[in-house]
C-alpha cells in the first residue's frame, strides 16, 4: 500500500489539470497514511502532504519572475482564499481546513504564492501556516508559538526575505 502514493507522470501539462491533480494525490495520500499511520497527527499527515505538493513544483523561480508570477496568480489566489474562507468557517479543527481543495490549489501555486499568503496573513488572520511552511520550505516560527506569535514571526520573515514591506 505505500507505493499507492508514488508520483505518477501525466502527458497533459495544463496547469489546471496540474492542480487538480495534485489536489487527488495529496487526497489519496492522506487516505493511505491514515491507514498506515495511525499514531501521527492528521494536521502532520496534512503538512506531510501540502510539502510533498510543493516538493513537486517549481522551486527554481528568480525574485523578477517570481514577482510577475505573483501578480499573475493573484485574481485566482484571492478567488481561492475566499472560496476556503467560506467553505471553513464552521470547522473547529484545523486538520479539516487545511485538507480542503482550494487549500491544496493555493499551496500547488509554489513560491510565487509566498507573498500572497503572507498579505492574506497581515490582512486577515488565518490558518495559512501549514501552506507558508510548504512553500518557503522554512518555519521561522517557534516551536510551541501561538497563532499570534506565529503570525509575527511568519511577517517578519517575510519583511526580511522581502516578500512584503
Amino acid at each position: 500500500m505505500a507505493n499507492a502514493c508514488k508520483k505518477r507522470t501525466y502527458s497533459t501539462s495544463g496547469v489546471n489539470f496540474l492542480r487538480g491533480r495534485d489536489y487527488a494525490y495529496a487526497n489519496r495520500c492522506a487516505r493511505v497514511a491514515n491507514r498506515e499511520d495511525r499514531n501521527l497527527h492528521k494536521y502532520d499527515l496534512a503538512s506531510r502532504n501540502v510539502l510533498i505538493i510543493f516538493r513537486r513544483r517549481n522551486e527554481g523561480l528568480s525574485f523578477p519572475s517570481l514577482r510577475l508570477e505573483t501578480e499573475r496568480l493573484r485574481p485566482e489566489f484571492t478567488n481561492l482564499a475566499e472560496q476556503w474562507r467560506r467553505d471553513t468557517r464552521h470547522l473547529s479543527l484545523i486538520s479539516k481546513k487545511i485538507t480542503h481543495q482550494d487549500y491544496f490549489r493555493i499551496t500547488g501555486m509554489g513560491k510565487p504564492v509566498i507573498p500572497l499568503l503572507l498579505e492574506e496573513l497581515r490582512k486577515r488572520p488565518a490558518h495559512w501556516f501549514a501552506a507558508l511552511r510548504a512553500t518557503a520550505n522554512v518555519d521561522p516560527s517557534p516551536d510551541g508559538a501561538t497563532p499570534l506569535q506565529a503570525r509575527d514571526a511568519w511577517l517578519k520573515w517575510g519583511k526580511s526575505q522581502g516578500y512584503i514591506d
